[in-house]
Formats: C-alpha cells, structure tokens, sequence
C-alpha cells in the first residue's frame, strides 16, 4: 500500500476523442475516492412488497463518485502538476487512476472533470495543492491490472 509521501495519482488529459500520455502527479500525500449510489424510495400500495406489507421498498438508482488530493505543489520545470491547472482552466475531461498498491497494479480509475484546485503557501512551510475531481462515468477497480467491476 502507498502511504504518507509515497502516494501516487495519475492522470491523462482527454485530447481529440482520446487520452494522451499519463502523467504522475507527484509528492501526493493523501487522498481519498468515494462512490455513491442514490437510494430510491418507494412503497407498494395493495401489492406484495418484497419487505413485507406496510414497510418501504429501496433499490439502488444512479451512481456518482469523486475523489480528492493533497500534496505538495511544484509547478516549476515543467511539472507535471501543471497539467492540472491546463485541465482545469481549458475544461478538459481526464483519466484518473488512484493506485492503492506498490506494485503499480491496482487502482481505482476513471474519468472526469477538475473541479477545483487550490495552492497555498505559507511562511513556515512547504506549498501545498488540492485538488477535487467530479467523476463522470463509471469509477473501475483494478487488481493486479484486472477489470475487478466490469
């Protein structure tokens, strides 16, 4: 498992109908993916509910994920944290990938639109990035570079 300074993210630019080359963003010191499904609702007047008479019904309806990163920034030498600002700023859809393993090999990923992204400096301290990423599609696992969700 990745963890404290040695998390990665990747991320590929959406160009043209396809993505360009994938590019480390490094000195990522967390972050986060969450996934969502709306939960409908309803209940069956004179029917046979599946929970019994008289009680709701639930069923999953839309889903939805986003993720979120924290690191150090460096936009300085053509960083490939620059990346971000690009996509932000010319509104381009991304790849994602959120890997989990040192291996490389397994990794949330899916696509997406730069929400935010925020930098601050402060006098005592190294300069510090975030970034949110509003997912738009389907979030993937990968183990060992297998499709786990298909």
């Amino acid at each position: 498992m990745y963890t404290g300074l040695t998390g990665k993210i990747t991320i590929a630019e959406k160009a043209s109908g396809t993505y360009g080359t994938e590019l480390t963003i490094g000195y990522i010191s967390n972050w986060s993916v969450e996934d969502n499904s709306d939960i409908i609702e309803f209940s069956e007047f004179g029917g046979s509910s599946p929970a019994g008479a008289g009680y709701t019904v639930k069923r999953p309806g839309q889903q939805s994920w986003s993720a979120s990163a924290d690191g150090a920034v460096s936009f300085e030498n053509g960083k490939n944290q620059s990346a971000l600002f690009s996509a932000k700023n010319q509104r381009k859809e991304i790849k994602l990938r959120l890997y989990l393993s040192a291996a490389d090999n397994t990794y949330f990923e899916g696509t997406g639109f730069i929400e935010s992204l925020s930098a601050d400096m402060s006098a005592e301290d190294k300069g510090n990035i975030s970034i949110s990423v509003s997912g738009n599609g389907k979030l993937s696992l990968y183990v060992n570079d297998a499709l786990i969700n298909g």
